[in-house]
């Protein structure tokens, strides 16, 4: 969530309360990624983990558009969200890596590489979009809403 300390700020928030809700995701992700990661090499059942903890971190990420203003809510559905997300992005390299061949794992940085390309670029695009238009976070909430969506529906059948 690369602009929330700029929503937070843009929806009236003092720096001090910034600070402390983005101090959550950290903390938490600190001490849950060991828990879901263990849990997914006990049960060797990465897949459906990885998807329902996708799925769950989804859920909680939409739920930051229905906080209204309150710091309590606000905070929760930001820890509810860096429980369930903190795991995903290892246990995903993770599954990928095991699934590749020796020679294919060598080429792993360059794949990863492209991902975050992808990731920058989008992040430039969304940052012109919240700057430049009228109603900039109402605009640039959505498209991302609707790929978080996305990406819960397709990732069952992307990994391998």
């Amino acid at each position: 969530m690369p602009f929330l300390s700029m929503y937070l700020k843009h929806c009236g928030w003092d720096p001090q309360e910034i600070g402390m809700l983005l101090s959550i995701r950290p903390i938490v992700s600190m001490l849950s990624a060991p828990i879901w990661g263990g849990l997914a090499d006990r049960t060797g059942k990465k897949k459906a983990i990885l998807t329902f903890i996708f799925a769950m971190s989804c859920v909680c990420r939409l739920s930051i558009r229905f906080t209204h203003g309150s710091y309590v809510t606000l905070a929760i559905s930001l820890l509810s969200m860096s429980v369930f997300y903190s795991a995903t992005m290892s246990l995903l390299d993770n599954i990928v890596v095991s699934s590749l061949s020796e020679k294919e794992r060598s080429n792993f940085g360059k794949m990863r590489l492209w991902g975050e390309l992808g990731t920058g670029s989008s992040s430039i695009v969304m940052m012109y979009a919240v700057n430049n238009f009228e109603r900039g976070f109402d605009v640039s909430s959505t498209p991302p809403d609707s790929l978080v969506t996305l990406h819960c529906i397709a990732l069952p059948c992307a990994v391998p």
